[in-house]
Formats: structure tokens, sequence, C-alpha cells
């Protein structure tokens, strides 16, 4: 998957969503992305305040939330978060996952992964917290409904 991306601000970020919760990104990075002829405003932004114990990220396309990583129970050793794959608005199984997809990632099950005992027992693909270009090529898949 081929983009260009262009970092154009770093700084704080805080969100309102839906229910009225404000959400404060500690650091957040919006980069100009090129793919396919369009350009994407893509925020990746870093909080703690969800899990104390690793970064939650959440990425925003052109300010509207598109998908978000968690970080794994053994974030402090590994850097990894995981972000759950759908496939026509449900949860895949890890039996579901596409073979595309498996070559390419490390893929896990959330409930498994999970910090805490809640969970699903849906597929995950993981990711390094500071892998940005992997962030935003998950992004992008997100976006085309690959993921």
């Amino acid at each position: 998957m081929l983009f260009t991306a262009k970092l154009v601000d770093c700084k704080p970020f805080t969100h309102q969503w839906p229910n009225g919760t404000t959400e404060r990104y500690d650091t957040s990075l919006v980069y100009e992305v090129v793919f396919r002829n369009r350009v994407y405003n893509i925020r990746i932004a870093f909080t703690k305040e969800r899990y104390p114990e690793g970064y939650h990220i959440i990425v925003f396309v052109n300010n509207t939330p598109k998908i978000e990583f968690a970080p794994t129970k053994d974030y402090n050793t590994t850097g990894l978060v995981m972000t759950l794959i759908s496939k026509n608005g449900r949860l895949v199984d890890i039996n579901e996952i596409p073979p595309e997809i498996k070559s390419k990632y490390p893929v896990g099950i959330h409930r498994e992964l999970l910090q805490s005992l809640h969970g699903f027992n849906k597929a995950v693909i993981l990711v390094k917290s500071s892998d940005i270009d992997k962030i935003i090529e998950l992004t992008l898949m997100r976006i085309e409904g690959l993921l």
C-alpha cells in the first residue's frame, strides 16, 4: 500500500465523544496523507486516560475517529497495541482473518491480549505503538473497508 505522509502538527489534543465525555490526548501527530490521489488529514492521538499502563491510540481521519488501538497486557515490555478486525460491520474470528492480512501482520485474540478480564474472543492485528507508518497503513485499510 503506497502513500505519502507529511507531519504537519504535533501537540496535545482533546476530543468530545457523542456521550459528552471529553478525552485528552497527551500527544497527537497530524499528518497530511496522500493515498490514491486523495488527501486525508490523519491525527494519531495518544492517551493513558483509559489504560494507565500503556498508550491507547485513536486515529482520526478528517476529524472523525476511524480506528483505535488498545495496549496489550505486555505493552510495557513490547510496546504492542492491538486493533480489532471487522468485516462488513462485524468483528472477525481468528479463523476468518483474510490471508493477505494474516501473512502481513501479527495477529492474536483480543481477550488473550487485553490487560483486563473483559474482552472479545475476536481477532486483532498487533502493531508497535511507535510504528506510525503501520498505524497509518491500517487506518487507510479501515477507510478502504479492508479491516
